[in-house]
């Protein structure tokens, strides 16, 4: 029988999109379906608009919810195939758009689109993407 952490790691690398569930301080919910890669530790990585609003719940309270599944499972058989993560996020700073660019657009699995990398001042100053990093903590199923 297959465990719980290779079951996620298979979920993982079947999946190129995640929803990622943000609040307020206060509570206010928000959810944000994005294109992500991941590092060696599974650490998920994804690109949004500064402005987004997930992008500015994550800057205000550095706690998500994140969930994978493969949303092509036939109705009824999907809820066996997810992996839900407890996490902390952040914006990825000037000191480390250089790893954090290699996984998103090189990490464990490629992009659909073949975007071309961008460079690490691409997403510093006043331009308007971000680079975002999530910390696992833990994997629930």
């Amino acid at each position: 029988m297959e465990n719980y952490k290779d079951k996620a790691k298979k979920i993982f690398g079947k999946n190129i999109f995640c929803v990622i569930a943000t609040a307020t301080a206060g509570g206010k919910p928000w959810i944000s379906p994005v294109y992500f890669n991941y590092d060696d530790k599974y650490n998920i990585y994804w690109e949004s608009n500064r402005d987004a609003q997930h992008s500015k719940y994550v800057r205000a309270n550095k706690r998500v919810a994140i969930v994978i599944f493969d949303s092509h499972m036939k109705e009824g058989k999907g809820t066996q195939t997810g992996v839900y993560v407890v996490a902390n996020a952040h914006e990825v700073k000037a000191a480390g758009l250089p790893e954090a660019i290699k996984f998103f657009y090189g990490g464990r699995h490629t992009k659909v689109t073949k975007t071309k990398p961008k460079k690490p001042e691409e997403y510093m100053g006043s331009k308007p993407l971000r680079l975002y990093k999530q910390y696992l903590r833990k994997f629930l199923f």
